[in-house]
């Protein structure tokens, strides 16, 4: 009756949506065809720059699309955003609506605000129809959006094989990278998509393009455990030794991530053993400290060096001695791991600050205080929970595998360094032996084991402080009269 009326087929409401404009948003196929043949302005924007094709497209009102097709619309006039009404067929799917659009000639290349195209958006929704339909019109395979992701990147990123192969038909760069340096390859690695791996291997890629971080493809499968791919990039031969920015290798996060599998194909392909990380850890050292056993005997096989040192100077029969992995012990003596190597000492940590990225004196402190009270509970741990950081430094530094031992309470350990031959008197810097940190937390049984063992309960620290001593200031009478029996056995012996 409005109609009839000569009302005003163009008149929009605050939001500069008109009549025909909501016909088409509400899919009233009915009120639209009685609107167009008012002649209306089939252009006219709402407010956001969405026309009343833009609308019908977006809700996927094909037969509408249709009517509004025949006027004649501006096929390409885009929202405040940058997107076309065949945009938001590529977006939503819409492959019979999109058809339509073609026929239409439109701009296939056209962006959003984001430099998001066409096929990028088809690609990215997984919308294969009307991706094939994108690239028989011509569409820039290699147009990336404002973050550098070609449609390809798309694809494999969101695991859309039957498009990926589409667009490989097509012959894109497929080594384009988006801002961080992730390639195609890289992210389908990344995502686990296997197939897609092996299709984009046919094209011929760098199988070696690192990412801003230095992670290679090879790298970024490992570190998320898939195996299958990790065994097609073996094939290609990568360098197998390409470490990120903080030195970590492929083997390595293997080794840390405690997947064997995966450490055994990274050896078989010759990958570098002794190949460290920027503080020092090593694929064993890793290894040990996890008590990741079957990796341990893995890289045993290989003769990886077994006394190299962390930046803090812990080897990794330290770190297993610290968290009590006895077998993980066993195998290192069995392989000659040296027993005496210590942590270095507070002056050469010192010193050598300034090598170490990032790493402050504070910081460091801190590391080793966590690392010490973070270790396999015990009751040289809550024996730590009441001190400082500072004294943890003065603690642990120059300290040997048998000395954590016996200050954590780690009997087993104990037993098992002994057996090898340890040097039960060994001193730090400051005289104090293995008996001097047993006598101070107070564990009797350890300090019986080392008098019996021959550890010397008369030697004195730089200070002058005996074992004895040690044991009386912290409240240990029971492991002092110990103490003094032992030597009274001792003198009735010598007499």
């Amino acid at each position: 009756m409005l109609i009839e009326n000569n009302s005003d087929a163009d008149l929009c409401d605050v939001n500069g949506c008109s009549p025909l404009y909501m016909a088409c948003q509400e899919g009233h196929t009915d009120i639209a065809k009685l609107l167009l043949e008012k002649s209306p302005n089939v252009d006219l924007c709402d407010k956001d720059g969405c026309s009343p094709l833009y609308k019908a497209i977006q809700e996927g009102y094909s037969d509408i699309a249709m009517l509004l097709l025949e006027k004649n619309p501006n096929v390409d006039l885009c929202d405040k955003d940058g997107c076309s009404p065949l945009f938001k067929a590529c977006q939503h799917g819409h492959t019979s609506i999109a058809k339509l659009l073609f026929e239409e000639n439109p701009k296939v290349d056209l962006c959003d605000v984001n430099n998001c195209s066409l096929l990028c958006m088809a690609c990215r929704q997984g919308h294969a129809d009307i991706a094939k339909l994108l690239l028989e019109k011509g569409s820039n395979v290699d147009l990336c959006d404002k973050d550098g992701r070609s449609p390809l990147y798309m694809a494999c990123q969101q695991g859309h094989t039957d498009i990926a192969k589409l667009l490989l038909q097509k012959s894109p760069n497929v080594d384009l990278c988006d801002k961080d340096g992730c390639s195609p390859l890289y992210m389908a690695c990344q995502q686990g998509h296997t197939y897609i791996v092996k299709i984009i291997l046919e094209s011929h890629p760098n199988v070696d393009l690192c990412d801003i971080a230095g992670k290679s493809p090879l790298y970024i499968a490992t570190s998320k455990g898939h195996i299958d791919i990790v065994g097609i990039l073996l094939e290609k031969q990568p360098d197998v030794n390409l470490s990120d920015k903080l030195g970590y290798s492929p083997l390595y996060l293997a080794s840390l991530n405690g997947n064997a599998d995966l450490v055994r194909m990274l050896l078989d392909s010759h990958s570098n053993v002794d190949q460290c990380c920027m503080d020092g850890f090593s694929p064993l050292i890793i290894a040990c400290a996890k008590n990741n056993i079957s990796i341990v005997k893995l890289l045993l096989k290989h003769k990886p060096n077994i006394n190299s040192q962390t930046f803090d100077g812990s080897t990794a029969l330290y770190l297993s001695a610290l968290e009590g992995h006895v077998e993980v012990i066993q195998l290192l003596l069995i392989n000659t791991a040296d027993l005496n190597i210590s942590v270095h000492s507070k002056q050469y940590l010192i010193d050598t600050l300034d090598n170490l990225l990032g790493i402050t004196l504070d910081k460091l402190k801190t590391h080793l205080y966590s690392r010490l009270l973070n270790s396999r509970f015990s009751k040289g741990t809550v024996y730590v929970e009441g001190k400082s950081k500072d004294y943890v430094f003065d603690l642990v530094t120059c300290f040997s595998p048998l000395h954590i031992a016996c200050f954590l309470g780690r009997t087993d350990v104990i037993r098992c360094l002994l057996d090898h031959n340890v040097d039960i008197n060994m001193t730090k810097e400051d005289g104090t032996t293995p008996l001097f940190y047993a006598c101070e937390v107070g564990h009797k049984d350890i300090v019986q084991l080392l008098l019996d063992s021959g550890a010397d309960s008369n030697m004195c620290r730089e200070d002058g402080k005996s074992p004895l001593n040690i044991a009386t200031e912290n409240g240990h009478a029971s492991v002092g009269m110990m103490i003094t029996k032992h030597r009274q056995k001792k003198e009735t012996i010598s007499s």
